[in-house]
């Protein structure tokens, strides 16, 4: 999205050139070329020729599979410091894709920082972009965050370091194609968040070396034929230190982590994707510590021939739609027991919408800083009027700075967010 023009230098012999042109996806756009030379001097422009970007592509779950640990490989990222990683280098995954679902994780941190992660792109789409996908607020932290992000030159995304350092590494758990590439792929269906499991009221912490089938249909709310699940998975009660991973029913056990902690008493989560199996996931704990978990569920993807009335993904550079800390009648904090309806579609700078009018579903990033005690924000459909038994995001002390990427139903291009705690 968007450019007005595009600038492609070659040699002075080349016959052909390929460019990447960024538009609103399924909306009809009059695209015209013009050959510039080396001394700047334009030729004349061709006619104008029609193009619209495909609709949304289609999901397809994979293993938890890790592409990049900078611990093994380029070490910690430092303030100012970038790294492209191609999410297809690990894993059963094919070459060329749109977008992604992953998970970041920041450990061995320094100082106070934070990651923006983007598609990989050079020129005017090179820079770090608007917004931050993961925080720490201070040394020694393990956090987790994971989120989708559109996929740039060579099925890469970039990740920026600002603040201080951190190792980094990447997992990813699903990719989205086009049907041409991927017929009857999965659709998204999101429903009003619903808690599916809570170790409070079940079987108790989980600890070190332990692992749970957990059944994720809430109750009917996942049909049977769910190839997976978006969720969030919230620790409380922890333990000493350690991490929980979540992978289909089935398999061997987590390669990867999902959340971690690294100190008693804390109360953290993190939205995620899942392959499931039967209805059913694996939660398996490491590290030294235990910890109480609970599971909501946000939606499920589904194949699209037996789901009509689902929904495909398009994805969008990272856009900022709302900050409670901008002047505005809908500016300060949220606090116990208020509400806020946001929009999910502001305008860009050109006055394009990164998400146009009638979408039914928005894949965001919610950040919270600045935060005073304790407490939790729930995401949920635009004008929702009582909060569901499920929360978002949560924070466990003053002066936090932490961030979660999810997924939302969205009522009128709009959010609504609770706070409670």
């Amino acid at each position: 999205n968007w450019l007005p023009a595009v600038e492609k230098v070659g040699p002075p012999d080349f016959t052909s050139v390929q460019l990447e042109l960024f538009l609103p996806n399924g909306v009809p756009q009059q695209v015209m070329l013009r050959a510039v030379d080396d001394k700047g001097t334009p030729g004349v422009a061709a006619g104008p020729v029609p193009l619209a970007a495909p609709e949304g592509g289609v999901f397809r779950p994979i293993t938890p599979t890790r592409v990049f640990d900078s611990r093994s490989s380029s070490g910690p990222l430092t303030p100012g410091q970038n790294v492209a990683i191609p999410t297809c280098s690990v894993g059963p995954c094919p070459p060329t894709f749109g977008a992604v679902t992953y998970n970041i994780t920041v450990t061995d941190t320094q100082g106070a920082g934070f990651l923006s992660v983007v598609p990989t792109f050079g020129g005017p789409l090179g820079g770090q972009g608007n917004g931050s996908t993961i925080n720490w607020s201070g040394p020694g932290q393990t956090i987790a965050n994971a989120t989708m992000v559109m996929t740039g030159s060579g099925s890469s995304i970039t990740v920026y370091a600002s603040g201080g350092s951190a190792q980094v590494i990447v997992d990813v758990m699903g990719y989205f194609l086009p049907d041409s590439v991927l017929p009857n792929g999965d659709v998204f269906i999101g429903v009003d968040p619903v808690r599916a499991y809570d170790s409070r009221t079940a079987d108790g912490p989980l600890g070190s070396g332990g692992q749970r089938i957990v059944d994720v249909s809430a109750g009917g709310v996942v049909p049977p034929g769910a190839t997976a699940v978006a969720y969030t998975l919230t620790e409380t009660n922890t333990q000493g230190t350690g991490f929980l991973g979540v992978v289909p029913a089935g398999s061997s056990g987590p390669q990867v982590s999902t959340i971690n902690w690294w100190q008693s008493g804390q109360t953290m989560a993190n939205s995620s994707t899942v392959q499931v199996t039967n209805g059913k996931v694996v939660v398996a704990a490491g590290g030294s510590g235990a910890t109480q978990f609970v599971v909501d569920i946000l939606g499920y993807y589904a194949p699209e021939a037996t789901t009509p009335s689902g929904k495909r993904f398009t994805p969008v550079l990272p856009t900022r739609a709302y900050d409670s800390r901008a002047g505005s009648a809908w500016s300060g904090p949220l606090t116990n027991g208020q509400s806020r309806t946001t929009t999910t579609a502001p305008p860009t700078l050109d006055g394009l919408l990164p998400i146009p009018p009638g979408a039914s579903a928005a894949a965001f990033n919610l950040t919270i800083t600045d935060t005073a005690g304790t407490g939790f924000l729930t995401a949920t459909p635009g004008g929702t009027a009582v909060a569901p038994l499920a929360s978002t995001i949560n924070w466990f002390g003053p002066g936090q700075t932490w961030a979660n990427g999810s997924q939302v139903a969205v009522t009128g291009d709009q959010m609504t967010t609770f706070a409670g705690g």
